[in-house]
């Protein structure tokens, strides 16, 4: 496994959650998929390794007796006893398994323990085989010299004594299963390596198509990867990179586009002290973007399983494009505020004009119309009576018109609100709401006299008015609490009805424009409408208004 493998291993296994914060779910689940795989065949290699099988010893002899023998003594052991009568059955058997051990007759018919171990010595799986030979004759040293360049590794000598025999294949046999053990640990580590590799290399095609940023820094603060978004964001290449001078190289400066932002508060320099952060914005001027761009950064410190801190990671996404279309949203948005107002604000002017038309002209002149019917029926004959039952039906009809311009005229405008004040306006609506609903309200003013500017009086008395108005359509209440207080620089309004209770879907209701018409009557100076809803408890109406704001 190369350098750069183990690099990258490092850097991405163990940051998964700095991922889902910056949305990649697919990202981090494709690594969690080679996380988990890497650890069930890292698993399976170790059951595999743990399933030693018993060691086979090949026991070469022409005697019966004496094969018996060698099973008796070596019964204890814990290995496989294959028996050969010649040298060419021990030559078939060992084609077909491997051995530990071959205890080994020097005197046989036709093929003696010499030749033999010559054979199993041409061939190329069976070269290392240790071979003990067994004899009951005098060896020389020129045969015994022979047997140990065919492969003896020992000598028997017949008598047998048991507990050599028993010691010595104890010896070779636990020779043989540590070399198993190696045999299997280094094909076990090229396994790793393999699917490591293999992992690493499918990791980086995908960090490669990634379009944010990736960098993994050491514990010094060393770039160690720096994939080609973060080259392209960066425009810099690792070897140009190096963390501690970032504010200055690349312009960093804190979202406020002017203030450079703190070499320590960084996100690469606050994962070297071993913290964690999501969604760090900053603002860079960089060499090739010289007009500047938003990131957002996410990191993680990556820790030993000691929890001894060893680098970090960091995750940048460019949100420029993001950050102006929510700059031009927030725009587009006051400038349609601005403009709500000033219509609202127009349209109020233009209802006070006509209410004050209607007021002046209209009901003067009924009022002019009413006297020269007075005076026209007090000079008509006594006798004349139905002209006289004529003229007092006309006064009714008069006065109900009368009545009628001034109900337009104070729906229009309350005369009250401009000439007295909010208190006495939202006095005379409740009388009328009292009158025209049946609802019984109870209204408490703290102070008794509030007195402020023409503006904040309007918009209060307009949420009033649409709140009533919900209740008289929508609520089915009996009983309605009002209270409009005073402390400081805030003036508070609290309707509360014994209603159904308007639902949290409708609260939210994007198409509720009556609601929504009330938050923006406040809004300019930055008040807030709250409304609560409990299912056959009724519902609460909360407005905040700040008396110092100015609009």
């Amino acid at each position: 496994m190369n350098p750069t493998d183990k690099a990258f291993t490092v850097g991405f296994i163990y940051p998964l959650a700095v991922f889902s914060s910056v949305g990649e779910i697919v990202f981090k689940l494709i690594i969690n998929y080679f996380v988990l795989y890497f650890f069930r065949v890292h698993s399976q290699l170790k059951r595999n390794g743990a399933k030693m099988e018993k060691a086979n010893i090949l026991l070469v002899d022409d005697q019966p007796a004496k094969l018996l023998s060698y099973q008796t003594i070596l019964a204890d052991l814990d290995v496989n006893l294959i028996l050969a009568k010649s040298g060419r059955e021990a030559l078939q058997c060992l084609l077909k398994q491997d051995v530990a051990l071959i205890l080994l007759d020097v005197v046989m018919p036709e093929m003696d323990g010499f030749e033999t171990a010559s054979l199993i010595r041409q061939h190329p799986r069976l070269e290392q085989t240790p071979i003990i030979f067994v004899t009951a004759l005098s060896v020389s040293d020129v045969d015994r010299l022979k047997g140990y360049e065919l492969g003896a590794v020992d000598y028997v000598f017949v008598p047998v004594v048991p507990e050599i025999l028993r010691t010595k294949v104890s010896v070779f046999v636990e020779l043989y299963r540590k070399r198993q053990e190696l045999q299997n640990e280094i094909e076990e580590r090229r396994q790793i390596e393999e699917t490591l590799s293999n992992q690493s290399r499918v990791l980086q095609s995908i960090l490669d198509s990634m379009p944010d940023a990736v960098i993994v820094v050491d514990a010094e603060g060393k770039v160690v990867l720096f994939n080609p978004a973060a080259e392209q964001i960066h425009g810099i290449g690792p070897a140009d990179a190096n963390s501690g001078e970032t504010t200055e190289r690349y312009g960093l400066f804190l979202p406020n586009m002017v203030t450079p932002y703190p070499a320590d508060a960084l996100p690469l320099a606050r994962v070297l002290r071993g913290e964690m952060a999501d969604g760090v914005e900053m603002f860079a001027r960089l060499p090739h973007a010289p007009q500047g761009v938003w990131l957002s950064a996410n990191v993680r410190p990556l820790k030993s399983d000691g929890g001894n801190l060893q680098g970090g990671v960091a995750v940048i996404r460019d949100i420029t494009a993001s950050k102006r279309a929510e700059q031009e949203l927030r725009r587009s948005r006051e400038q349609l505020r601005n403009l709500s107002t000033y219509l609202e604000s127009v349209r109020e002017e233009e209802r006070t004009h006509i209410a004050r038309e209607i007021h002046d002209e209209l009901a003067q002149t009924l009022t002019a119309l009413k006297m020269d019917l007075s005076w026209l029926g007090k000079r008509l004959p006594e006798n004349q009576e139905p002209l006289l039952k004529r003229i007092q039906s006309m006064f009714q009809l008069i006065d109900m018109t009368i009545q009628t311009v001034q109900r337009i005229s104070a729906e229009l405008r309350p005369g009250l609100l401009d000439d007295i004040g909010l208190s006495a306006a939202i006095e005379w609506e409740i009388e009328q709401f009292r009158e025209r609903t049946g609802i019984a309200c109870e209204l408490i003013f703290s102070p008794e006299d509030i007195v402020i500017d023409r503006e904040r009086s309007t918009a209060i008395f307009r949420i009033f008015q649409e709140t009533m108005t919900n209740i008289a359509r929508h609520a089915g209440a009996t009983k309605v609490k009002i209270s409009l207080t005073r402390r400081t620089q805030k003036l508070k309004l609290k309707i509360r009805d014994n209603g159904k209770g308007i639902a949290s879907e409708q609260i939210s209701d994007a198409h509720s424009f009556g609601l929504l018409g009330m938050r923006e009557r406040v809004y300019p100076w930055h008040g807030k409408v709250r409304i609560v809803g409990r299912q056959g408890k009724g519902t609460i109406v909360f407005v905040s208004l700040p008396l110092s704001q100015p609009r």
